[in-house]
């Protein structure tokens, strides 16, 4: 009854204390504030409160923060889910919970950022050797692995083609580091480079022009074609006056020269190393005064009280036409250039994809999703600028992002030049040139194919051979499409390459197999070979794998072959050429120079394939003037010589392969020596041993005169020295007598061996039934 009274009494203080107060307001949790690649059907998530019966709550999103038309959600529960955002939008959102005393105050306001585009994954841009039925794939998340998985739209474009919007260009007559490029109009350019050189382009083609300097160049600005100077490593100033570049003489520092912004012929300055600064006006060159020993990198002149500068560490400093201070940095990254719209827009790149912002006032960090370090900026006006830097890659800005971009080469740039929209140049890495074409994705091969949110793939198949193909991906739903991902590009394979036998090896075998790596999605593989190197009337085949033998090669001869592939759309080139030289000799094995044999040696060597068979020699002269070969059938590599050789003599031995009517030289020739006389055959001579009847029919008799017990081993060869019956008997002293089946044996000429552990005795047998 007591806990029945005091349950009462809690509840109707609690509902006293609720009547009195509004409702808790709810607390935000995600998408957290400021919060980038958000998914367009993001989850608005907030903590739930307590309320006086049901409690609901009233979510507005919109895309300002004053909720001027807002999208308004009323649920039951702490979440929401937003259908079908805007890719690349900014959202802001705000929660309140009501119950049955009132509704609370509006939570603080979030914002959110819905993700513009999505991030390609493999092959890599610049990859290449790639097939031609390459798998396109992109991230299931934005921003990295650990990022958002994707969600919230229908459908994901992958297109592809061999158009884009850069040129890179092949026909430049340096392959020196450029690095620096100035254009007065579409047909007038100049760049410069490492080791002083200058080259020229006269909206057509790149020429060099004649340096005054080997030193390093590192900037450039030109007032006409006949008035321009450059600056460069040791303080070196070269100036274009006429049609000729001569170097300034009166330059007052050795110091690396890095930098040169010119606000009229005037007014111009100068920047280097150890925080050098140079000012050039009518009446020559003079060093000002510098707040900093670092090194600077870039400098802009906006008016000639106005003028900045940026180098090593974050260094910033200002001239305010009177002198040069030091203002704060918001990073402390190296800084590589920077560039001036007007004097409250000013911008500043550097490494590892830094990027800050000057609005009149200070200068801040400007965030973005860059990694690659850059090294140059060019702002066409405040809604449009580039930078440059590692790898061919360069970040572009439209007005409120800076996004990565590729160029369509994978050398690194070092400084880039804007006219307009349709005039842009790109320069760096042994002599590249890089123009802007603005045309892309617009060949007569170019595909788009589209793909469901759960598949991040796509097939592509008989790609051209030697193409660089550039590819990019967007997300859609039913109310937006979203920005192209990043462009990025790789090169297809160009030709086949081959893997064996080795380039230019030797003692091939006449089966050999020439075989070359497989390129997936290939029609027929064209194979040629020939005597020549030109190939000039080659031996053609096709083949639908990655190998091929070709028949009746000859010995000691030298062969070129190369091999090309095709599908149904294309051709690579040929391959490299491939020789090799056939086997011309045979490689003995025993017995070796100087061994001691008994009188029926066994000769041995390397076998070969491809080979019918074999010649073997053997004679008491090293001329072989009494030799009579005898054939040895492939795969056998061994001989045994069937009559006892003289005892105690020197023997010579040679063998050579014969193939379809052709031979290899002769081996080596080795010699051997046989068992002396003295103590050979003690046992077994005509003597101890009989073998009856001769010529036999179906049986075989063998006596022999013991003198001990001894194991002695009964082997009938053929003419080849191919055993036909081998069996061994115990024997006794005395004598003891043997019967041998010889039934089995065809009519002819035959050999008998007795031997025991160190003696042999071999006698003629003929069978005639």
């Amino acid at each position: 009854m007591i806990k029945l009274i005091l349950s009462f009494l809690l509840a109707f203080a609690s509902g006293s204390l609720f009547a009195q107060q509004k409702i808790t307001v709810p607390v935000l949790i995600a998408p957290e504030d400021n919060a980038i690649n958000q998914m367009p059907d993001a989850l608005l998530d907030w903590n739930p409160v307590a309320g006086v019966g049901p409690v609901t709550y009233e979510a507005q999103l919109s895309e300002d923060d004053t909720f001027t038309n807002p999208e308004i959600f009323i649920v039951d529960g702490s979440s929401v889910s937003g259908e079908n955002l805007f890719f690349g939008k900014t959202y802001y959102w705000r929660v309140r919970a009501s119950d049955e005393t009132g509704t609370s105050d509006w939570s603080e306001i979030f914002k959110f950022t819905v993700f513009s585009r999505l991030d390609l994954y493999n092959p890599h841009t610049a990859s290449e050797g790639v097939y031609p039925n390459v798998m396109l794939r992109w991230m299931d998340r934005i921003g990295g692995w650990s990022g958002i998985p994707i969600s919230g739209f229908n459908y994901m474009d992958c297109q592809i083609d061999t158009s884009y919007y850069w040129r890179v260009d092949d026909q430049v007559p340096v392959t020196n580091d450029l690095n620096s490029v100035y254009f007065l109009d579409a047909n007038n350019g100049y760049a410069v480079g490492d080791d002083g050189v200058i080259i020229h382009n006269d909206g057509t083609i790149w020429s060099e022009e004649t340096s005054p300097v080997m030193k390093d160049i590192y900037d450039i600005y030109m007032f006409s074609g006949t008035d321009g100077f450059a600056v460069g490593d040791w303080g070196s100033v070269v100036i274009k006056d006429g049609d000729t570049w001569e170097v300034a003489t009166d330059i007052p520092t050795n110091n690396d020269l890095y930098a040169i912004s010119v606000f009229n012929e005037n007014n111009i300055w100068i920047v280097g190393d150890h925080g050098m600064i140079l000012y050039a006006d009518e009446s020559g060159y003079v060093v000002q005064e510098s707040p900093i020993t670092k090194d600077l990198k870039g400098v802009f002149a906006v008016s000639t009280d106005n003028v900045w500068a940026v180098g090593k560490s974050g260094a910033i400093i200002h001239f305010d036409g009177i002198e040069w201070v030091v203002v704060d940095s918001p990073t402390t990254k190296h800084l590589s250039g920077v560039y001036f719209t007007d004097a409250s827009d000013g911008w500043a790149v550097g490494k590892s994809g830094t990027i800050i912002h000057y609005d009149g006032t200070e200068w801040t960090l400007f965030e973005s999703d860059l990694d690659f370090d850059l090294e140059s900026i060019y702002m066409l006006n405040e809604n449009m600028g580039m930078a440059v830097g590692n790898n061919g890659y360069y970040a572009l800005f439209n007005g409120s992002f800076w996004t990565s971009m590729t160029s369509g080469t994978k050398n690194d740039l070092y400084s880039v030049f804007m006219l307009d929209e349709d005039n842009r140049w790109l320069v760096g890495e042994d002599g590249t040139v890089v123009s802007w074409t603005g045309n892309a994705f617009n060949s007569p091969v170019a595909q788009i194919h589209t793909t469901t949110i759960d598949v991040t793939k796509a097939a592509m198949s008989q790609l051209f051979y030697d193409t660089k193909y550039y590819w990019r991906v967007r997300a859609r739903h039913d109310q937006d499409t979203s920005d192209w991902s990043s462009i990025w590009f790789f090169t297809t394979i160009d030709k086949v390459t081959l893997s064996e036998p080795a380039n230019n090896s030797s003692d091939q075998m006449l089966d050999l197999v020439m075989k070359w790596q497989a390129i997936p999605e290939t029609f027929s593989y064209i194979f040629e070979f020939c005597r020549d190197p030109d190939f000039t009337i080659p031996y053609i085949a096709f083949s639908d794998v990655n190998h091929v033998s070709v028949q009746d090669l000859m010995y000691d001869s030298t062969y070129y072959w190369r091999v090309k592939a095709a599908h149904t759309k294309d051709t690579t080139e040929w391959s490299e050429a491939w020789s090799f030289t056939t086997i011309n000799t045979v490689n003995l094995v025993s017995p070796n120079n100087g061994d001691t044999t008994n009188t029926l040696p066994e000769f041995e060597w390397e076998g070969q394939t491809g080979t019918d068979g074999y010649v073997v020699e053997y004679d008491l002269s090293d001329g072989f003037e009494n030799a009579e070969p005898d054939i040895v059938d492939a795969p056998s590599t061994t001989y045994n010589v069937i009559y006892p050789l003289e005892k105690g003599k020197t023997y010579y031995w040679r063998v050579k392969a014969f193939h379809d009517g052709d031979t290899t030289g002769w081996s080596e020739v080795r010699h051997f020596i046989t068992e002396p006389e003295q103590g050979v055959d003690a046992y077994l001579t005509e003597k101890s041993v009989s073998v009856f009847p001769n010529p036999a029919k179906d049986e075989l008799n063998i006596s022999v005169q013991s003198p001990e017990k001894m194991v002695i081993s009964f082997k009938v060869l053929n003419l080849l020295g191919e055993e036909i019956i081998n069996n061994s008997f115990n024997f006794d002293q005395g004598t003891n007598i043997r019967k041998i089946d010889v039934s089995s044996l065809e009519n002819g000429v035959y050999v008998v061996q007795v031997k025991n552990e160190e003696h042999v005795y071999s006698h003629k047998l003929i069978i005639d039934k």
